[in-house]
């Protein structure tokens, strides 16, 4: 598979992850400062501020990613981003029930949607940069 079309995938899999691990590194930061309250001495208050900084180093990169990939799917037309939720934001077990319903709906042969689904990554990899 092509680095492009991989790196794709994995963004548009990965969506709704990166989104709750956003609100998790969120959570771990107000956690390190509730526990930099407690905390008296010194060299733990410095361990603490570090492992804060790596967390919002952390969380400024995620969230930089989700909101770019998020830019980028709002360019497409409805119709695409159908095919993305289909495909890539639902249960990744049933993607070859995805495709038959997608295949039924818009009436094309499955070929066809992979070929559009093809189509689109490459769009949404361009978009991104990757290519």
């Amino acid at each position: 598979m092509d680095d492009w079309k991989e790196k794709a995938e994995r963004a548009l899999e990965n969506l709704a992850r990166d989104r709750q691990a956003i609100g998790g590194l969120r959570a771990q930061i107000l956690q390190v400062d509730a526990d930099k309250i407690i905390v008296d001495e010194p060299s733990q208050r410095r361990a603490l501020d570090l492992q804060k900084q790596e967390l919002e180093t952390k969380l400024a990169a995620l969230t930089a990613h989700v909101e770019q990939v998020d830019r980028v799917l709002a360019t497409f037309s409805k119709r695409d981003k159908e095919l993305f939720e289909e495909l890539y934001f639902g249960a990744s077990q049933y993607r070859t029930a995805a495709v038959i319903r997608l295949q039924h709906k818009h009436h094309q042969s499955r070929s066809g949607v992979y070929r559009h689904r093809d189509g689109l990554l490459w769009e949404f990899a361009y978009r991104m940069g990757w290519i």
